[in-house]
Order: C-alpha cells, then structure tokens, then sequence
C-alpha cells in the first residue's frame, strides 16, 4: 500500500474514499483477493479506516461478506480471524439475501 498523508485527525483519507460501487479500499481488496495479500496490508487498512470493516458497501455487504460472497475462501484464516475478532457482529449479520457468512 502506498502510504499517504494521514489528516489532521490522524486518519489516511484514501482507506476512507468511497468507489461508486459505496466500496471502501478494503471492500475492493477482500473482494478481489486470491489468498495472496499480506495480512499486514489488510491490517493497515483497518487502523486507517477502523469503522471500515463495518461499513457496508451499497449492495449491504461488510468487508467479512466480500470474503465468502465473492468466492474468495482462499483468503488466509489470519485475515478473516482479524475481521472478527476487531467486529465480531459481522458474522451474524445477514446481507440483503439473508446470507450469513
């Protein structure tokens, strides 16, 4: 990831940046993972964006969603215990299907 000058709260503006998708940098990345991205990159994106991985993208899906909805299970255990464990909730949270994860 390349790093960007935080704000002046102390926040990296771009892992707060919205696509038109209402996907934030780590809904891109889980989403498009093949099991070959550091854990260090997702977790730099959750302490620039902690409230990310709790935000739904516009379709409802959190970035926890992204793993299993998008057939991406080859993401590494690591990451996806990380997700819970910093938002535990996203596992019993349904998306727009009445999935769960």
């Amino acid at each position: 990831i390349e790093k960007t000058k935080p704000n002046k709260n102390g926040k990296n503006l771009d892992a707060m940046k919205i696509d038109t998708n209402g996907r934030l940098p780590i809904h891109v990345l889980l989403e498009r993972d093949k099991g070959q991205t550091p854990v260090r990159v997702v977790q730099a994106l959750i302490d620039a964006n902690p409230r990310g991985i709790m935000s739904p993208s516009r379709i409802g899906y959190l970035p926890l969603h992204d793993i299993f909805f998008h057939g991406r299970i080859s993401v590494s255990f690591s990451i996806i215990k990380i997700l819970l464990d910093r938002y535990p909730l996203a596992a019993s949270m349904a998306i727009f299907r009445k999935n769960l994860p």
